[in-house]
């Protein structure tokens, strides 16, 4: 099993729909992330490898493959976006 892409590591930034990520430490995104996890975010961004603005799924019990979050850039208005992440380069 591919755990929903959980454990991809690649360098896809751009959504299913050509939308470019945003960055996993933008200031807007760790605003919301505190809000929704409050410490665990910390691990949560360890354990997922989330860096620079590449697509991951940190949260497989919700998302049932790799997203990024897109567009907005504020807490009011953003999205999360699908990417398309071949399950054939999973580990």
């Amino acid at each position: 099993a591919h755990m929903r892409q959980a454990n991809y590591r690649g360098s896809i930034d751009v959504t299913e729909d050509g939308f470019q990520c945003e960055q996993w430490d933008a200031e807007w995104v760790k605003e919301f992330a505190n809000l929704y996890f409050g410490d665990e975010w910390e691990s949560i961004y360890t354990d997922f490898g989330l860096e620079g603005n590449y697509c991951r799924n940190s949260e497989p019990e919700m998302y049932d493959r790799a997203w990024c979050f897109i567009a907005g850039g504020s807490l009011e208005d953003f999205e999360v976006g699908y990417c398309n992440v071949p399950n054939c380069c999973l580990e």
